[in-house]
């Protein structure tokens, strides 16, 4: 027994029904949530579907993922390809092995069947050379690889947090960096200091955060925070430094936990 769960939308995913109609034993429900106390099987399609399929990693639960595989898409998609808990299948066998467990020519037919092409005559085609290459991907994989991204990095600071409570000096206890005694930022007193003139609390931050390391977290506002790494000039705002005015150079946090309440500070910073 399986439970397929399809995208919220009018639209039913003709794979997911297709298994689900397969055993009377199964299930199909669309969300954008899994009951995590259910821990039957689940089955997506799709790359969009990374941030559901990442409540049944941390939860362990088994789950199927469906997509092409970059395979027989156009102009109809003839291939999905299966795999179980995990986004591609690893560990792939070689022509020897396929050809011991298998007859090769099914296969060897169901491939030209896919891509219209022989795979004994198969030749990579020669790249295309020129002084640039433009590579473009569609917004909906854009999104989805944003989104999982983001849900990765709050899941991660909560994790942080909850260990930093049992030990600060070993594993994910350790990129909890917040100073000694002191629990929070308050970035938004911080700015609004700035903007009367008063930056010597705002570079004091920046500069204590331009010390940390990718992935380390504090809490800003009352937010868990992220360090991505990343910093961003503003040309707008100007500090004073020993001897000479510059501009302000600002740490890029990510800052919540996970989307829509997650956001990105200092990218759009109004002064």
């Amino acid at each position: 027994m399986v439970i397929c769960v399809d995208r919220v939308r009018k639209k039913t995913d003709k794979f997911l029904d297709l298994i689900y109609k397969s055993n009377p034993k199964n299930f199909y429900y669309k969300s954008d949530t899994i009951d995590v106390f259910n821990k039957s099987p689940r089955v997506f399609r799709g790359i969009t579907r990374m941030p559901t399929i990442k409540q049944c990693v941390d939860n362990n639960i088994d789950f199927y993922y469906i997509d092409t595989g970059y395979m027989g898409c156009y102009p109809v998609k003839k291939w999905q390809r299966f795999t179980k808990n995990n986004l591609q299948t690893l560990d792939h066998l070689n022509y020897k092995q396929l050809d011991f467990l298998t007859d090769v020519k099914v296969l060897k037919k169901r491939f030209k069947d896919i891509t219209n092409i022989d795979y004994d005559n198969y030749k990579p085609k020669r790249p295309v050379e020129g002084e640039s290459i433009l590579k473009q991907q569609g917004t909906s994989r854009v999104n989805a690889t944003i989104n999982s991204s983001v849900s990765s990095m709050g899941v991660l600071a909560k994790q942080v947090y909850a260990a930093s409570l049992t030990d600060k000096t070993q594993g994910l206890g350790a990129k909890w960096k917040m100073p000694e005694g002191q629990t929070n930022f308050d970035l938004k007193k911080m700015l609004a200091a700035a903007k009367t003139g008063n930056t010597t609390e705002l570079m004091e931050f920046s500069n204590y955060v331009d010390g940390l390391d990718y992935g380390d977290i504090i809490q800003v506002d009352g937010h868990l925070a992220t360090f991505t790494g990343l910093t961003h000039i503003y040309d707008n705002i100007t500090v004073s430094m020993p001897g000479t005015r510059g501009t302000l150079k600002m740490p890029i946090l990510f800052v919540g936990n996970i989307s829509p309440d997650s956001r990105y500070m200092y990218t759009d910073m109004d002064f």
